[in-house]
């Protein structure tokens, strides 16, 4: 997963907008992987449970 995270860095540039999207329950939920410090988070993430917490910080 690491590489997906890293994208922006890489090319924010190039793309208007990079986000991490889930459908929960019927709401979509939304990461803006443009943003260093949610990227960061995300980044350090290696669960899904830990990408649970950062949707629930973020969101």
């Amino acid at each position: 997963m690491p590489c997906l995270p890293s994208t922006p860095q890489k090319h924010h540039g190039d793309f208007g907008r990079i986000e991490l999207i889930r459908v929960v329950g019927g709401n979509i939920k939304r990461l803006d992987l443009n943003d260093d410090d949610t990227r960061n988070k995300v980044l350090m993430m290696d669960t899904n449970a830990g990408l649970d917490l950062v949707f629930d910080i973020v969101n």
